[in-house]
């Protein structure tokens, strides 16, 4: 019976597995209650990526990821299922996050 561990912890793999198609070399943070799930490395660019399934992600989390990748020079990102073919959709967020009807991202255009 799979449980929301071992379903959060597939949709990692398979974010991770599409970084890496794109030519990211990507380290996943087992088990991380951190900022970040993921931390995707290419060329020129570094992104720190919190992998939501249904999306939701808290204000202190937003805040959180954006303000450690603006301090790192690096690019927050989150990565949520899009259709029922449980397909990655990522997207970067553009800035802090004030309420919780707020959503200030835009779909992620890899580089």
């Amino acid at each position: 019976m799979a449980t929301n561990y071992t379903r959060g912890r597939a949709f990692e793999y398979r974010t991770k597995a599409l970084l890496e198609s794109l030519g990211y070399y990507v380290i996943r943070s087992a088990g991380s209650k951190g900022i970040a799930d993921l931390v995707a490395i290419g060329d020129t660019v570094a992104a720190f990526v919190q992998c939501k399934r249904s999306g939701a992600i808290s204000a202190k989390e937003w805040n959180a990821l954006y303000s450690k990748c603006l301090e790192l020079h690096a690019i927050p990102l989150v990565a949520m299922m899009r259709g029922k073919h449980r397909g990655v959709a990522i997207y970067r967020l553009l800035g802090p996050r004030v309420s919780r009807a707020e959503r200030d991202w835009s779909l992620f255009t890899f580089i």
